[in-house]
């Protein structure tokens, strides 16, 4: 049996983008190979409380009911392990919600059971969470192959000093949901649908939306606020954090998918456009 570990998010719990979804489906397809945990989402963005010390305790609560979560899911599994199974971790290195205790232990109680992580955090923010190689070390050493989306990433992990034999390059999938099946409509003016909040480029979109004044364009922001950033730009909506039946009804109603990035590792629109 192949043991599939992944975080729930809340801003993709139960869409078609997302790791979750991926897992879940490999166990759909071959339930007598796959078997996917999933780790619930502790912590939402929406629901964070803007004053600071109330966010600050939400955020350790939620680590705290991680770690205690994590825990227990480690001595159900351990328990069922048997020779020949193998464990994927598919939100590695992630440092909000850290897998390093389980993979430590995993290796140190069942050292004959290959351990397997999935990496797709953009090269950026893993330098600034991993910028000494004392903690870049601590956190390979007990894995014995990494799963990367990219040859970017993949290049960022052997400049770190992960041997090249460690690391699998794969792709990330894409999903039938978001194809639309109708011919694209045309408008007076085009419209353009711009996603992907993950190291998003924002000067170079500015940049487009303002030299081309006849272009509709219907920017997803998240839970940021861009609207002071798109001010002047009568051609702009903006539009927040929805749920995904609405994403896909706006992605619908563009004729052209812009997703400016400045590295698409670990972006959703990698499998939405």
């Amino acid at each position: 049996m192949i043991y599939l570990i992944c975080q729930d998010w809340s801003n993709t719990s139960n869409n078609h983008a997302g790791i979750k979804y991926l897992c879940n489906q490999i166990q759909e397809m071959y339930p007598e190979s796959y078997k996917t945990f999933v780790i619930p989402a502790f912590w939402n963005d929406r629901s964070k409380s803007p004053i600071r010390i109330i966010a600050s305790l939400q955020y350790h609560f939620a680590r705290y009911k991680h770690r205690l979560y994590t825990k227990k899911l480690y001595n159900h599994i351990i328990s069922k392990l048997r020779k020949g199974d193998k464990i994927i971790l598919m939100e590695y290195m992630e440092k909000f919600f850290p897998m390093l205790h389980f993979a430590q232990k995993v290796k140190r109680y069942k050292f004959n059971i290959p351990l397997y992580a999935m990496v797709h955090l953009v090269p950026s923010r893993l330098e600034k969470g991993f910028s000494d190689k004392k903690t870049f070390d601590e956190w390979t050493i007990c894995i014995d192959k990494f799963l990367t989306l990219g040859h970017s990433l993949t290049q960022f992990l052997i400049t770190k000093g992960l041997p090249e034999d460690k690391i699998v390059t794969t792709f990330h999938y894409v999903d039938e949901y978001y194809h639309n099946k109708r011919p694209v409509r045309l408008h007076k003016n085009i419209r353009v649908i711009a996603m992907g909040n993950q190291m998003r480029n924002l000067k170079l979109l500015k940049t487009i939306v303002d030299n081309n004044p006849n272009v509709n364009f219907t920017i997803c922001q998240g839970v940021n606020d861009l609207s002071s950033y798109f001010l002047k730009n009568t051609n702009v909506e903006l539009i927040p954090f929805v749920e995904e039946s609405e994403l896909r009804q706006h992605m619908a109603n563009a004729d052209i998918s812009l997703n400016v990035m400045e590295d698409t590792v670990g972006s959703n629109v990698i499998v939405t456009s």
